[in-house]
């Protein structure tokens, strides 16, 4: 296989004693999977499969502040390169386990980066260790962060008067909020009212345009109509005068 090539060698310095071993260099994460061996002697095989567990430890932890978060120190925890995928634990200086979320990334050699964030309340002012452990070779690196107390947000005696002010203060907000909603509200409505007295205004001139306009036309065609109707009448008083002049009567 091609991503063997250069890296494996067979060892049979005990083949005689029916053994014989597969040496892998430069072990990478993607060696890791099950293995099949391959005994025959004549007409006599045998065949068996191992497991091959890669396993790395990476970097140790570096715990840093990042900054204040809810009364707290928000503290993050990374480490980089471990497989398989590392466990992170956060204890205080009691040794307490702490609540931290956690991310896990994996880079180009499919090894894990771990990213743990965890914050830190003023009950447990002091040493904040972050520990990352190897499931497989049970190997961890682990390191400690002194959180001082002054990072920690202090109760003062005005906190309770402030957040009263500010409820009183979001009262009379809201209070002016709908007394100046309710005064445009009104206004809108005046406007409303207005803008539909001046389409109701639009349309009825609108509508008068129209019926003079049918008016107009009405009474140019009812001329027409009694032009034609004198014109013919005429006519028909002529015909028997007309009707004399030309025809004689006979037996």
């Amino acid at each position: 296989m091609a991503e063997y090539a250069g890296r494996t060698s067979l060892v049979m310095d005990f083949l005689a004693h029916g053994e014989a071993a597969l040496k892998i260099h430069k072990v990478r994460v993607s060696d890791n999977g099950v293995y099949n061996c391959f005994f025959k002697m004549g007409s006599f095989f045998e065949e068996a499969s191992l497991e091959l567990q890669v396993a790395g430890v990476g970097s140790a932890p570096q715990v840093h502040i990042q900054g204040p978060e809810e009364d707290g120190v928000r503290v993050v925890c990374r480490a980089s390169r471990w497989f398989p995928k590392p466990q992170v634990q956060c204890r205080d200086v009691s040794g307490k386990i702490l609540a931290f979320s956690e991310a896990h990334t994996q880079d180009a050699d499919l090894l894990f980066s771990v990213e743990a964030t965890v914050v830190v309340r003023e009950a447990i002012v002091g040493n904040v260790t972050c520990s990352v452990l190897n499931p497989v070779l049970g190997q961890q690196k682990a390191m400690a962060i002194f959180i001082p107390e002054p990072f920690f947000p202090q109760a003062s005696p005005w906190k309770p008067a402030f957040a009263v002010s500010l409820t009183v203060m979001g009262l009379l907000f809201f209070g002016a909020g709908y007394f100046l909603h309710r005064q445009h509200s009104g206004k809108l409505q005046i406007q409303q009212t207005l803008k539909n007295l001046r389409l109701a205004k639009e349309e009825d001139r609108r509508i008068k345009e129209q019926a003079q306009k049918a008016k107009d036309e009405l009474q140019a065609e009812l001329g027409q109509r009694k032009a034609a109707y004198e014109a013919a009448w005429r006519k028909a008083l002529l015909y028997p005068d007309w009707q004399k002049e030309h025809f004689q009567p006979c037996e």
